[in-house]
């Protein structure tokens, strides 16, 4: 995507999508963030869905998540997912703003407006 090329502070982007550790880097300038966090059980599915299947939408049958490869993918994509909630919250110096995945799907309206008034 276009915006994720972007520098944060180059006015082309009101938002950028980033993962994991971005927050740790002197680099950045120090800017409002946006934190969208899904709940990490459907985020995990989704992750494996995508691993097992190419698609993160396509249903796989109960019996693969049955595996010792799903079993041993469970605690290392647990630990990423809090890595990056955690890294986001803890190693931001500017405002942060929590987003719920599941809420933005249930009504991204007033999720969107949230984030607007947040960004102002």
């Amino acid at each position: 995507m276009i915006g994720e090329r972007a520098k944060p502070n180059d006015g082309r982007t009101l938002v950028q999508k980033t993962h994991g550790r971005v927050f740790k880097s002197s680099k950045l300038p120090i800017v409002p963030a946006v934190l969208l966090i899904r709940n990490p059980a459907k985020s995990i599915i989704s992750c494996f869905k995508l691993k097992t299947s190419r698609s993160q939408v396509t249903q796989i049958s109960y019996q693969r998540f049955n595996t010792s490869k799903f079993h041993q993918l469970v605690p290392k994509l647990l630990e990423k997912w809090e890595m990056v909630a955690m890294d986001s919250l803890l190693e931001k110096k500017a405002p942060v703003h929590l987003v719920y995945y599941e809420h933005l799907k249930e009504d991204p309206i007033s999720t969107l407006r949230g984030i607007l008034a947040f960004l102002g």
